[in-house]
């Protein structure tokens, strides 16, 4: 687990709706949306930043809270073959620097991309167990999370806090910007629920997913393939080369010989007549060797435009997804519901 722990902030509480918002003064960045911990693994994330600034917990002490991101994995995040996540990261902090270690959990589902974000409609993919502690926090941690999404799913994650998790932790958030919403539920919402339809527009949870995508998965594969398909060409086009260059050394030694039987024995002698015999059979195989060295050479040309295009290709659909122009903040005007979260400065 990597933590990059902030030193944990006084806290003040604020009520909107029923949530508590928690606002950090002089936290530290972490690092870019677009950094990735693992080496060849992308970030499939819809924050602009990962800094923590807020926190989101239940104003009901006796309730738990779940907050969730639903990931358009092929419109906004290119991977149309399926997605293996292996880690998450998510924000969290302390709502008090006594804070007592509880247990909360990372769940992955995935989702058909045309149905509502209901519970009914996900299907888990993997869970992991997650311990909050007050040293961590506030800050951005990376989890161990394996999960395949199936090609032509969405992905959601989930950070789950039951009751006694929510009484002394919140979910990193920051205001930053977002290309799509923030869920929560539980806290007397039964299905998740867009944050700003709670009474919190413009808080946005820091929540993604590390992984490959399928589509560099195969692209890698073939780019494996196309360079070992070159290496062999290479080989081939090598012993080709060497083949011709012995062929035209046997026969320039051929000619030697008979021009040696021609003038030691005359010319219609049996001498020079097996040593013509001799240069008429290197020449042949001069000129077979000459066209499979052409033919080795043009086979290696393609080979070499094979795994030049596989390489583009892998190097494409491995790329970094990069996110969209930051949009205008769009505020909207919360739903009438009664409020059941809350917002809790942190200061």
């Amino acid at each position: 687990m990597n933590l990059l722990a902030f030193r944990p902030p006084a806290l003040t509480r604020t009520l909107v709706g029923g949530m508590v918002l928690a606002v950090g003064a002089g936290l530290s960045v972490v690092p870019s949306a677009h950094a990735t911990p693992v080496e060849g693994h992308i970030k499939i994330t819809q924050n602009y930043s990962d800094e923590i600034t807020t926190g989101v917990i239940c104003g009901d002490p006796d309730l738990g809270v779940n907050h969730l991101r639903r990931f358009d994995l092929d419109g906004d995040h290119g991977s149309t073959s399926g997605f293996s996540v292996t880690e998450v990261g998510y924000g969290m902090g302390p709502l008090s620097a006594s804070s007592q270690p509880r247990m909360g959990a990372l769940n992955a589902y995935s989702i058909e991309p045309s149905a509502d974000l209901t519970r009914a409609a996900l299907t888990l993919l993997a869970t992991e167990e997650i311990t909050f502690e007050a040293s961590d926090a506030p800050s951005l941690i990376t989890m161990p999370l394996s999960a395949g999404v199936p090609a032509d799913m969405d992905l959601v994650l989930e950070l789950s806090l039951n009751a006694e998790a929510n009484a002394e932790f919140y979910a990193g958030y920051n205001a930053a910007g977002e290309i799509a919403d923030t869920y929560v539920d539980g806290c007397h919402y039964s299905e998740p629920t867009p944050l700003s339809d709670v009474g919190l527009p413009g808080y946005h949870l820091v929540l993604h997913a590390f992984g490959t995508s399928q589509d560099c998965t195969t692209a890698q594969a073939e780019e494996d393939a196309t360079g070992a398909a070159l290496d062999q060409a290479l080989a081939n086009r090598a012993e080709a080369r060497a083949d011709r260059v012995a062929a035209a050394k046997a026969m320039r030694a051929a000619r030697k010989a008979a021009q040696k039987a021609r003038a030691r024995y005359g010319l219609g002698s049996p001498e020079a007549r097996k040593a013509r015999a001799t240069v008429k059979k290197t020449k042949a195989i001069k000129t077979r060797a000459q066209a499979a060295a052409k033919e080795a050479n043009a086979a290696a040309n393609v080979a070499r435009q094979d795994h030049r295009t596989a390489s583009h290709t892998a190097r494409d659909e491995c790329a970094q997804p990069e996110l969209p122009p930051r949009p205008e903040t769009a505020q909207r005007a919360p739903a009438p519901r009664s409020g059941q979260f809350q917002l809790a400065p942190v200061k």
